[in-house]
């Protein structure tokens, strides 16, 4: 399933929402009792677990269009000598004479 379509979350979550046993006498218990404390927290975790999946199905990950096609491992790797060269440069002073902004330019 393609997860770009995020008006269909609350339809998504209210249908696994369906699905989770209401515990009404841990809700309803007026005591500070332990009795009830397990089907609370099972409930807590059904209701966490139904979020987390409409979310996984409808909300994307990513910004959608974000993606580039063309990216390559090689452009990865001549990024990250770009950079280290523009941090050389930096840390020595931005110079516009020297090797290493030469180098910094063969690199952009």
């Amino acid at each position: 399933m393609i997860r770009t379509n995020v008006k269909w979350y609350p339809h998504v979550v209210a249908s696994y929402l369906a699905y989770v046993t209401i515990p009404i006498d841990a809700l309803m218990c007026t005591k500070a009792c332990v009795d009830h404390l397990g089907a609370l927290d099972k409930h807590c975790t059904d209701i966490i677990r139904c979020l987390s999946l409409s979310s996984k199905l409808c909300i994307p990950e990513v910004k959608v269009g974000i993606e580039k096609h063309w990216w390559s491992p090689d452009l990865d790797d001549l990024k990250q000598q770009c950079t280290e060269a523009t941090t050389l440069w930096r840390m020595t002073g931005c110079p516009r004479t020297v090797n290493i902004n030469a180098n910094r330019f063969k690199l952009s």
